[in-house]
């Protein structure tokens, strides 16, 4: 077991293009001050097929037993919508002014940012534009690197089927591209009994949407 858990934990650097320092909610945040949401993720889960030896790699051939059975419930599992009702009802009970800015963002638009004090930390991408072009103070970025079912192989053996989830949030001060919070959520669920249960794949459904909830509860407790 413990084995497996640094397997998954070696994984999640091939996931995250940089490293993640975390960052706390800062009491500035709950202000008067007006926060832009925008979210990224695929509308889709995925199939990732990871082996100790580093190799990650997203399944999509057809004819593959794990993305047929992915196929056959995508539609079932609800990710983005509860994701916004969920940040939507804990800014409103906090008090604070939001505005829902865009839900299928992609940040490779976004220019670099260079740091200007290395005591402080910054988002990497520069998103002080949005001030101006939004009228907000601050942008909640929320961020799905993966989420669906992941498949650890030990060689050719595979050792361990999981639904998952990885997502990287921030909020940024438009300011100056200070990071107020930030924080990587990864949640891996095992998958109970058989993952095709009786041709419906409820089993592997239910496991996938476990780590959907278990990750929006985690963020909206450091929220």
């Amino acid at each position: 077991m413990k084995y497996l858990k640094l397997v998954v934990a070696f994984i999640t650097f091939f996931f995250v293009t940089s490293c993640v320092t975390t960052v706390p909610i800062t009491k500035e945040f709950y202000g008067t001050t007006k926060v832009g949401i925008i979210i990224q993720m695929d509308e889709n889960a995925s199939v990732i097929k990871a082996s100790t030896d580093g190799t990650v790699e997203t399944i999509t051939a057809p004819d593959n037993r794990f993305y047929i059975g992915l196929e056959k419930i995508k539609l079932k599992i609800v990710f983005k919508e509860i994701l916004k009702k969920e940040i939507f009802n804990t800014l409103t009970i906090k008090n604070k002014s939001f505005e829902m800015i865009s839900d299928n963002f992609n940040d490779t638009d976004l220019k670099k940012f260079k740091t200007p004090d290395i005591e402080k930390e910054y988002s990497k991408s520069d998103f002080r534009f949005m001030k101006e072009k939004y009228k907000v103070d601050e942008i909640l970025f929320v961020k799905v690197n993966y989420y669906g079912l992941l498949l650890v192989y030990s060689g050719v053996l595979l050792a361990t089927k999981k639904g998952s989830v990885m997502m990287h949030t921030q909020v940024i001060d438009l300011k100056d591209n200070l990071l107020l919070q930030q924080k990587l959520f990864e949640t891996n669920i095992k998958i109970k009994g058989n993952w095709k249960s009786d041709g419906e794949y409820t089993n592997l459904q239910t496991s996938i949407q476990t780590a959907i909830d278990k990750s929006i509860m985690k963020f909206k407790q450091r929220l």
